[in-house]
């Protein structure tokens, strides 16, 4: 079995496929990253019904890349030209979606870790402010100050006492 054809022969892809596939693979050093992300899909789409095991996606995919099925004359002219654009896939937003979503709650957990806490005496502070001249007075860097403090403390007085217990300690 020559080396750089085993998992296409193990997963039985049908010549069509692989000529598909071929031509996906081909785009995909072309394209940016979203169109890249729509080519995957589509790889993926039509590699379902052969169960390729997870592991083993990217190099079956670089098998069928090293094979250039795209330039093989024989599959040209047996399939002809095909439209990548027009080959619908089903697998769209079911892998990238909730890749993206899990990168991004990923990044807004580890931007809270390294966050820091809220500085009474500055809650306090601000707080006394927003209740002499009100809310909407209070300068852009106070305003957030103050919605980062009203998690924590309920009035300016909570805040003033932490920040006396502060100083003493």
């Amino acid at each position: 079995m020559n080396k750089s054809m085993e998992l296409i022969e193990k997963y039985k892809i049908a010549e069509q496929d692989l000529y598909i596939l071929g031509i996906i693979e081909s785009q995909k050093s072309k394209a940016g990253f979203f169109e890249k992300e729509k080519l995957k899909s589509k790889a993926l789409g039509i590699l379902k019904p052969y169960n390729v095991g997870f592991l083993d996606l990217p190099k079956v995919l670089a098998e069928i890349k090293d094979q250039n099925y795209d330039n093989d004359e024989k599959l040209i002219e047996k399939y002809g030209i095909i439209d990548i654009k027009s080959k619908s896939s089903s697998l769209g937003l079911k892998y990238t979606l909730p890749i993206i979503v899990g990168v991004l709650i990923f990044v807004y957990f580890i931007s809270n870790l390294f966050k820091e806490g809220v500085d009474p005496c500055k809650c306090s502070e601000v707080g006394a402010n927003a209740e002499i001249i009100g809310y909407d007075n209070l300068s852009d860097e106070s305003k957030k100050i103050f919605n980062d403090c009203e998690s924590k403390y309920s009035t300016p007085a909570d805040a003033y006492e932490d920040c006396v217990n502060k100083s003493i300690k």
